[in-house]
């Protein structure tokens, strides 16, 4: 996870200065605190956007996300989650509003219940995609 804010902190890049303030922020030898100046430096960049939505695929525990996990609007901005587990208990999860459990799908059946869900949530201004392994920014109005 810590990478993936890496990819989106660098994806979140817009000015000169966004991108001075990253290379600072790369250079600190503590590794808790660097994490610390990535995840706030995320969250600044977030607030940017009206209607963000992070997508985090995947996810063993809540705790292994938690501190990379938007828990309120007024820090993060105003942006929807979707959160995928195989972790049952997810759902009684204070930060959860809503859960839907769904087998095992089929490549074209995960690309078509994601589609279904961008549609009814909200038109998409900024979609960022979190994984363990890369993060996805795609733009859209």
């Amino acid at each position: 996870m810590e990478n993936s804010f890496k990819n989106l902190a660098g994806a979140l890049l817009k000015t000169e200065e966004d991108k001075k303030i990253l290379r600072g922020i790369q250079k600190i030898k503590n590794p808790t605190e660097k994490q610390e100046k990535i995840i706030q430096f995320v969250k600044k960049r977030l607030r940017i956007y009206s209607n963000w939505f992070l997508i985090y695929d995947n996810v063993e525990k809540f705790t292994d996300i938690q501190k990379y996990f938007p828990q309120d609007s007024v820090t993060w901005g105003d942006g929807k989650i979707l959160l995928t587990t195989r972790d049952g208990n997810i759902q009684n999860n204070k930060h959860v509003s809503s859960s839907l459990q769904i087998g095992e799908l089929a490549p074209h059946q995960m690309l078509n219940l994601f589609t279904k869900i961008i549609r009814e949530t909200f038109s998409l201004k900024i979609l960022l995609v979190v994984s363990s392994l890369s993060c996805l920014i795609i733009e859209a109005s």
